[in-house]
């Protein structure tokens, strides 16, 4: 984990756990329209609620996280292929992945070391629907986190965008703090 300090700055009450699965019904809305198949993999699935959004609505769907914990908690509340695995060294083949979902993750990581992986494992025409994080503010106004445009850029480089929005998400928990968000849903090229 590259960024361990604001992991643990708010891990505390698991608020991730209350997030809304709008973003993975988005998601499964874009791939259903599109008659997707193939396989989907939600990184840093934590507790599981979009991976059980994916595969209610019928796709093939794996639950990928680096914490045993997150893997055991998932697989104890839904039916559905939960695994440990870290998203810097993705355990897929070459071009095996139709779809990653990876939201409230890639500022955690090496996000290099991670868009390589999506971009070796996902087949071509694959889509990656991602959130970044453009800042994180605490109620008390510290910033805790900047993600500047070039770096969005340079990690999109190479993709085609299908779609992108920006918005904002204010978390209570484990104490208030709001979320700048750059959504994307890019497609590897065929």
């Amino acid at each position: 984990m590259k960024n361990p300090a604001l992991y643990d700055k708010y891990a505390d009450g698991r608020h991730w756990d209350k997030h809304p699965t709008v973003y993975a019904e988005h998601f499964a809305d874009i791939l259903a329209q599109r008659n997707f198949c193939g396989l989907i993999v939600d990184v840093g699935c934590g507790c599981g609620r979009d991976v059980n959004v994916f595969g209610t609505r019928g796709f093939e769907v794996v639950g990928l996280d680096n914490s045993r914990l997150e893997v055991e908690r998932a697989r104890d509340s839904f039916p559905f292929c939960f695994m440990p695995g870290d998203i810097e060294a993705l355990p897929f083949a070459e071009e095996e992945v139709g779809a990653f979902f990876a939201i409230n993750v890639i500022h955690y990581v090496d996000s290099v070391l991670a868009f390589q992986q999506f971009k070796r494992k996902l087949r071509p025409g694959g889509l990656l629907f991602i959130h970044f994080n453009l800042r994180i503010v605490a109620a008390d106004g510290q910033v805790d986190l900047v993600t500047e445009g070039e770096t969005i850029e340079a990690l999109s480089y190479g993709w085609i965008c299908e779609e992108e929005r920006i918005f904002k998400r204010v978390d209570a928990l484990p104490r208030e703090h709001t979320h700048t968000v750059m959504e994307k849903v890019l497609r590897k090229p065929e």
